[in-house]
């Protein structure tokens, strides 16, 4: 009787502790619409990353960003449609494009 018991307990720990370890491994369904957003900020770099899932495809956009001794830097991916779009600017490019577009008043 005591082994039998002890043998129910020790399968239900099992199921207990095997349950969320196969639920982590079950993705959505195919065609299931969804969105996953990434964000990780640290003292000199970040990057931040949105997927968007829908049934026929998926979209993205991704960015990285860091400062170093030669000024800021970002790079950055978009994917989607067709061919993915990759993207780099240095310290100098993205001094240009605030001058561009926020002009001195």
């Amino acid at each position: 009787m005591k082994s039998g018991m002890l043998v129910g307990v020790l399968g239900l720990a099992i199921v207990v502790w095997a349950a969320p370890a196969a639920a982590d491994h079950n993705g959505p369904a195919r065609g299931e619409p969804g969105l996953q957003l990434d964000a990780d900020i640290g003292e000199r770099a970040f990057h931040l990353g949105a997927r968007l899932l829908l049934p026929e495809r998926a979209w993205g956009a991704w960015l990285w960003g860091q400062s170093g001794p030669g000024g800021p830097r970002l790079e950055g991916r978009l994917e989607g449609g067709g061919r993915p779009l990759d993207f780099s600017l240095d310290a100098r490019e993205i001094r240009e494009l605030f001058e561009r577009w926020l002009p001195r008043r």
